[in-house]
């Protein structure tokens, strides 16, 4: 699958960052997340900060059926 920009070298990625590399709103992102048990899931690392792994959406896309 090409992706306009690469995922990004770290750990950790906005929601909104999230967002744009899976190519879906923020507000498709917490609903997938909340009721598709592959998609990656949201981690709090403070009472008003979410990130999601980078390397789990990677691994989601990498994952994805070809042609979609």
């Amino acid at each position: 699958m090409s992706m306009e920009k690469p995922i990004p070298g770290g750990g950790f990625v906005s929601a909104k960052e999230a967002a744009a590399l899976l190519r879906v709103s923020q507000p498709t992102l917490r609903n997938r997340a909340r009721l598709d048990p592959a998609f990656p899931k949201p981690r709090k690392i403070s009472p008003r900060k979410t990130v999601y792994l980078e390397s789990e959406i990677a691994s989601f896309l990498s994952n994805l059926p070809h042609g979609l």
